[in-house]
């Protein structure tokens, strides 16, 4: 979810998982909130490295893959 307006301020709403549903859960604004938003959108970048990373290494094998079969 992220940052989110609510009249002339923004506060940030952290995503989580609560009983099987996604859920947003209130943080507020200031310096824990913009903390915490860099600290999950580092997080989402790793991520998104990784999975390029492994794409791209998939990608490298699939002509040894292919010779295999």
């Amino acid at each position: 979810m992220g940052w989110q307006c609510r009249g002339l301020q923004s506060y940030f709403y952290r995503p989580e998982w609560s009983g099987g549903r996604p859920r947003n859960k209130y943080v507020g604004r200031g310096p824990l909130a913009d903390l915490l938003a860099a600290e999950i959108e580092n997080r989402r970048s790793e991520q998104r490295r990784a999975r390029q990373e492994l794409r791209a290494t998939r990608d490298t094998l699939r002509p040894l893959d292919e010779l295999m079969r």
